[in-house]
């Protein structure tokens, strides 16, 4: 090691740390994309090991958000002169956010309720993750070049494991983690590349919905509608309603896929209506401050809610195996409205809005990656997911320059700003 860098001058070789955090459409792949694509394949690996529903046998070899903290410091560190923001303004940011949870964590410690690290951390989770988003915000750290090949490599990935589960008579296949999880971050990806996926851009489309089809996913399902109804929405072009086809599939194989899996019993035999009437149990009592601001921090359930809940044991609490909080209820929705209400749901998707605003993300991407979180906490944890964390980061930091490739082709998609065509490369 220290002989190569003597012999580039005491700085490291043309290459991995020296490759740009910021870019334009005409340089290489950043260390930050090289970083978040060759964690992710590895961390595919061991899914592999394993056809059926469920975690894979090794979990995660390197948490989420290690990894953007990873990608976070290469990125201050590498050579960066297109920041997107001042300091003023970041610090400006943070200290909103930060009143915001100071406020609450104050409650919390001079309140009647107590609870452990873990509990506090879950409950904030989708709060506490604006602080990277905002770091990431306009830092142009992510080249779409490289986001589109981890896009592409992925998808064949999930293809391949998804497929081969399904052949093999296996339900609900997994790559990384829960595809409930795992598969927001794929179509939101894919969501963020279409514009460059070039002329094989119907055969990665197909792939994905092949992919969701397997998934058995109700959620990732209407993931992929909200994404595909963003793509394709040009109301006044008749080429609208024929690519609007695959949608209305999407939401027929979403209707027969609900039935099946709700089975003879019905909408009240499912988790979710269990949620549902837990959560209308324990807000029937609400006044309008509560369900403009969530109760107080870290107020338990009832006991009577948890014993109906009782097959969730390992999210009750971490400290109190008796005491269970709203995370039990999965539903993004619920938790965060019992926990912050109207109006921090409000201020969570107002910030991430305005950081990828900020960041030079169109209209149209901001209501596309919004929309597949919301479509998300119709059913698990949506931001609160470490995989959300990591699909706001790209989006926020990527370079959003490059127009054109080699061996540009013109398409209809709409950019973000109006009504031009986008020139993207070949697939």
């Amino acid at each position: 090691m220290a002989e190569t860098l003597a012999l580039h001058g005491g700085q490291w070789p043309e290459g991995f740390f020296n490759r740009k955090a910021s870019t334009t459409s005409e340089e290489e792949q950043t260390a930050p994309d090289l970083i978040v694509r060759w964690v992710l394949i590895a961390q595919a690996l061991p899914g592999f090991a394993t056809l059926s529903y469920g975690r894979p046998p090794l979990g995660l070899a390197l948490p989420i958000a290690v990894l953007v903290a990873i990608v976070g410091a290469v990125a201050f560190f590498s050579q960066s002169k297109r920041v997107g923001h001042t300091h003023r303004e970041l610090a400006t940011w943070y200290s909103v956010i930060g009143v915001y949870l100071v406020i609450k964590l104050a409650m919390l410690q001079f309140g009647e309720h107590q609870a452990a690290v873990a509990d506090v951390y879950t409950a904030y989770k989708a709060w506490l993750f604006l602080i990277p988003v905002i770091f990431f915000m306009g830092r142009n750290c992510f080249s779409v070049r490289g986001l589109v090949k981890t896009t592409k490599i992925f998808l064949g990935i999930f293809f391949f494991k998804y497929t081969v589960a399904a052949a093999a008579g296996f339900t609900r296949p997994v790559v990384w983690i829960e595809n409930n999880y795992e598969l927001m971050l794929l179509i939101g990806m894919f969501f963020l590349a279409f514009a460059y996926l070039g002329r094989r851009r119907s055969m990665w489309s197909a792939s994905l919905i092949v992919i969701v089809a397997l998934s058995g996913s109700r959620s990732a399902i209407l993931e992929l509608a909200v994404c595909l109804l963003v793509l394709y929405w040009r109301p006044t072009d008749v080429k609208f309603y024929l690519q609007a086809a695959p949608g209305i599939g999407l939401a027929w194989a979403a209707y027969v896929l609900a039935k099946i899996r709700i089975g003879p019993g019905g909408l009240r035999a499912t988790d979710r209506y269990s949620f549902l009437e837990v959560f209308r149990a324990e807000s029937s009592q609400w006044h309008a401050s509560q369900w403009l601001f969530g109760t107080d921090p870290l107020t338990p359930l009832t006991y009577s809610s948890c014993g109906k809940l009782s097959y969730y044991q390992p999210l009750f609490s971490g400290s109190e195996h008796d005491v269970c909080y709203s995370v039990i209820m999965h539903l993004f929705f619920l938790r965060a409205l019992f926990d912050h209400g109207l109006i921090g749901l409000t201020f969570l998707i107002a910030v991430l809005a305005f950081a990828m605003r900020r960041s030079g993300v169109g209209g149209r991407r901001v209501i596309g990656i919004l929309g597949i979180g919301l479509a998300n906490a119709t059913s698990v944890a949506a931001f609160d997911s470490d995989y959300s964390l990591l699909l706001l980061v790209l989006a926020v930091g990527v370079s959003w320059n490059m127009r054109s490739s080699e061996s540009t082709v013109q398409t209809q998609i709409l950019d973000d700003a109006g009504n031009e065509p986008l020139a993207v490369g070949r697939g």
